[in-house]
């Protein structure tokens, strides 16, 4: 006898990514554009994120016209995945900046998702061991990382439906951000 598992009906990547937009800017998404790159297979959970910085033309009546936010996380756990070898020292971009976590397979990821906003940086406290865990000083391992020409973008993981956001460029993703009760809402990114 074969098992059969049955898992809610989601909606398809697309329309969850085209809801998702048109909540976040308060109108219908006006375009569909195709990524040059693939979802990584593993990213390296490397700490928390505190807040996301990002400039966006949401709820604004003339288009194009930008305001600068900052969504400072309202959860207790908020975790941040990066690619490999990403966090670089500034001003010596040839310095990589050692990090700590376990290395997390992605799983499933949705075929697409919501280009919400132009990124203006994201703050994180990293571990300082593979246990996951932060320096005792309460004041160390604080960043804040800035990505030139990147976008912040969202969606739903397929299989428990769950939002999740993204820092990324043409190159590919670059961050994964995650907490337990983040989500896109029309008052903009809540949890």
């Amino acid at each position: 006898m074969r098992r059969r598992i049955y898992e809610p009906n989601r909606g398809s990547s697309v329309e969850v990514a085209r809801a998702m937009r048109e909540t976040f800017v308060d109108r219908a998404p006006s375009r569909e554009t195709i990524v040059p790159w693939q979802w990584p297979k593993t990213m390296q959970e490397i700490g928390r994120w505190e807040a996301v910085m990002y400039t966006s033309d949401k709820w604004q009546k003339q288009l194009g016209k930008m305001e600068d936010y900052k969504h400072i996380i309202e959860s207790n756990q908020g975790w941040i995945l990066a690619r490999r070898d990403f966090l670089r020292e500034y001003g010596a971009p040839s310095r990589r900046i050692p990090v700590c976590g376990p290395l997390i397979d992605l799983g499933e990821m949705p075929s697409a998702f919501a280009v919400l906003a132009d990124i203006l940086g994201v703050q994180i406290r990293l571990y300082d061991s593979d246990e996951a865990d932060f320096p005792e000083d309460e004041d160390a391992g604080f960043y804040q990382v800035t990505i030139s020409g990147a976008k912040l973008g969202g969606g739903r993981f397929p299989d428990t439906g769950e939002t999740f956001l993204i820092v990324y460029t043409r190159g590919g993703v670059d961050l994964l951000l995650m907490s337990e009760k983040l989500d896109v809402l029309k008052d903009g990114i809540v949890g």
